[in-house]
């Protein structure tokens, strides 16, 4: 997961500033949307492990875990 991929996908820009050569992030209404976004790539994960170690048999946890809103 690229978190910075993410944020821009949002529409969180970053930008540097003359005075400070670290990023300064400014956020705007993308904030809601991008913490859905990795709340969902989250989960996604999740599901996939539960996949990856009970396969087929255990295919009710993962589409669980996907189902949470």
């Amino acid at each position: 997961m690229d978190i910075k991929q993410i944020a821009n996908e949002c529409g969180i820009k970053y930008r540097h500033t003359p005075k400070n050569t670290r990023e300064m992030w400014c956020f705007d209404s993308g904030l809601e949307l991008f913490a859905q976004k990795i709340i969902e790539a989250e989960r996604e994960d999740c599901a996939r492990l539960c996949e990856s170690l009970h396969g087929e048999r255990n295919g009710d946890c993962a589409a669980a875990i996907r189902s949470l809103k």
